[in-house]
């Protein structure tokens, strides 16, 4: 499917989800549907959230104050990291790291985007769920809670009553404004533990022993595309040695040089293996490299005939998508930077140091940062452009 067709199947989805809520009336049940957005409320959320804070209490409080600790060095990095960057671009550009928001199908490619939407739905869930059950510890009313989603991106809200939060004890604000991005940070550790026991992991459905590597992603018009070579394949041989991991394939891919006419032992998906020549060609951005023209994973034989060969691949682009986007989303967030929660996190203390002085301070914060980081975004445009994950 490419983009258009996509685009096509989204907007019938948010017509029809609009004629129906008008037809049946769902604002009566807490679902609002405007166009290419639809919000759910309900107070079943509020009474979750208040389980769990209370059931709980003493262990959230202990998270909740080391949260507080992780928040200034998370807001910390921030700043650093956006302003050592930017010193980067102009200075040394070869050290500069690319800053661009991520925006479905423009930074974001239709391939990714499945990813991307679970990676975000998990993120926000988990954040906002964070707030909820910091504003209750401190006996802040949560006003409304529910789910939200806007063109293709699944999200979560949880309003607390600001004037009660406002007005509560410095410890109640802070545990509420760092409970978002330590709640992200605690996803993206969780998703690199798993990652680095994969094998693992998957080892319930798939066989972690499995010899080969499997074709992941053919190149149109390079060589073991026009040998009939598809996604989905394994390949366990290279000429005469067996290659069990992506790294042992790499490994004897450097020894070989464009031009050599390499046998592949492969498995196709019905489950014959094949001798398929391919003659290698030149890699576009090395003349000395040879490649075939695919994407290759370590392979995991799947215990049941149900199970998708690329189950495992899959799983683990899910799992690099959360690590990416919970670290990302944890670091941005603690940004003093209207309306990102760094921002309320600073003018809190600030206003227990000096009141009167948060304002101030909060718009001299949000001017400068705002500065620095737009300064990355056009300057990541001007001398990387804009590149799809």
């Amino acid at each position: 499917m490419n983009v258009y067709e996509a685009l096509v199947y989204l907007m019938l989805f948010w017509i029809l989800i609009y004629v129906l809520s008008r037809v049946l009336h769902l604002e009566k049940y807490g679902l609002n549907v405007e166009p290419l957005y639809l919000m759910y409320r309900t107070k079943r959320f509020n009474n979750a959230l208040d389980k769990i804070a209370k059931r709980f209490r003493r262990f959230w409080l202990v998270v909740l104050n080391i949260g507080v600790i992780v928040a200034f060095g998370l807001m910390a990095y921030a700043v650093y990291f956006i302003t050592i960057n930017l010193a980067n671009f102009i200075s040394a550009p070869s050290k500069a790291t690319a800053v661009l928001p991520l925006v479905p199908l423009v930074t974001i490619s239709i391939g990714s985007l499945p990813y991307f939407v679970v990676a975000f739905a998990i993120i926000i869930l988990t954040h906002e769920g964070a707030h909820g059950i910091a504003s209750r510890l401190g006996d802040v009313e949560v006003k409304s809670s529910g789910i939200l989603l806007f063109f293709v991106i699944l999200g979560a809200f949880v309003e607390p009553n600001e004037e009660q939060l406002g007005k509560s004890k410095l410890a109640s604000q802070s545990r509420v404004y760092a409970a978002g991005s330590l709640a992200n940070l605690a996803v993206a550790f969780l998703a690199i533990i798993l990652v680095l026991n994969f094998s693992l992991m998957i080892s319930p459905f798939y066989s972690p022993n499995s010899s080969g590597v499997i074709v992941t992603q053919v190149e149109s018009g390079w060589p073991a595309y026009n040998v009939g070579i598809r996604a989905n394949y394994v390949i366990n041989k290279l000429n005469s040695t067996s290659v069990t991991t992506v790294e042992q394939f790499t490994g004897y891919m450097q020894k070989v040089t464009p031009g050599n006419l390499i046998k592949l032992n492969v498995l196709f998906p019905n489950g014959t293996f094949e001798s398929v020549n391919v003659v290698t060609a030149q890699d576009p951005s090395n003349s000395s490299h040879a490649i075939f023209g695919i994407n290759i994973f370590d392979y995991y034989a799947p215990k049941a005939s149900w199970l998708p060969q690329m189950g495992p691949f899959y799983t683990y682009l899910q799992l690099y998508w959360i690590e990416l986007l919970a670290g990302g989303v944890a670091v941005i967030n603690m940004l003093p930077l209207y309306p990102f929660d760094g921002d309320k996190f600073l003018y809190a203390f600030v206003e227990r140091v000096k009141s009167g002085a948060g304002s101030k301070v909060r718009l001299f914060a949000s001017a400068l940062v705002l500065t620095i980081l737009a300064s990355n975004i056009i300057l990541t445009f001007l001398r990387l452009g804009v590149s799809q994950i």
